[in-house]
């Protein structure tokens, strides 16, 4: 499946890198310095004794995401506060005006 992560802080990065290690293509959006950090050196997550690193695609901005051509997502994750929504949906939709589920 190819599932983009909108809003990738740290719920957002957590569950994405989860269905990442689970074998889906997962793309997120995220600040600059943490997508810097992740596309150089991927992204791990540690839970007790257990860890594991995965490469999502990681951009930081829904331009530079859907700068792709042809780039289609089969599930979008909205993962930012919920006073950011609106503004992020309306970012969205102007990039991904047909977008599949939410």
């Amino acid at each position: 499946m190819r599932i983009l992560v909108y809003g990738a802080g740290a719920v957002g990065g957590y569950v994405g890198a989860q269905l990442a290690h689970d074998g889906h293509q997962v793309t997120m959006i995220m600040r600059d310095l943490t997508a810097e950090s992740i596309n150089t050196n991927g992204l791990t997550v540690r839970e007790g004794d257990r860890s594991f690193n995965v490469q999502p695609i990681a951009t930081t901005s829904i331009a530079q995401t859907f700068l792709v051509p042809d780039v289609e997502f089969d599930l979008i994750i909205m993962g930012m506060k919920a006073y950011d929504l609106k503004s992020a949906l309306d970012h969205l939709v102007a990039f991904c005006p047909d977008p599949p589920p939410f």
